[in-house]
């Protein structure tokens, strides 16, 4: 918000002396950096969403969890693949959807915001 008010302010002579002075943010500019939040938002969470998804799907055999412990097998992948129980065969299904998600998201954020302040400046 204090980069998008001093941007507002570059234009202004004689120039401001503090940020209030510098007046509100446009609603398409506040629409535009929510939507950008939205994405970016998206994009860091997805992986863990779908990693949270399928781990809740996943049903192990009670028998073959049995055998594994007993065996002293290592279960392949790294960490989260463990912990959530993805096969190393299926890293990219974790980054599957991820380009609709943030499309899905920035353009919803941005309808959000911008119908909010369409709204304030019909009816106040």
């Amino acid at each position: 918000h204090t980069a998008m008010l001093t941007w507002s302010a570059v234009n202004m002579n004689p120039q401001p002396s503090k940020l209030e002075e510098a007046g509100p943010v446009s609603p398409f500019a506040s629409s535009l950096a929510a939507g950008f939040s939205g994405v970016v938002a998206a994009a860091a969470s997805h992986t863990f969403d779908t990693a949270k998804s399928r781990s809740e799907c996943t049903v192990i055999p009670k028998y073959i969890a049995m055998e594994r412990r007993l065996l002293k097998w290592k279960v392949p992948g790294n960490w989260i693949e463990r912990k959530t129980g993805i096969s190393p065969a299926d890293r990219n299904v974790l980054f599957r959807g991820i380009g609709q998600r943030m499309a899905r998201s920035g353009f919803a954020s941005f309808l959000l915001v911008g119908s909010y302040y369409f709204v304030i400046d019909q009816f106040l």
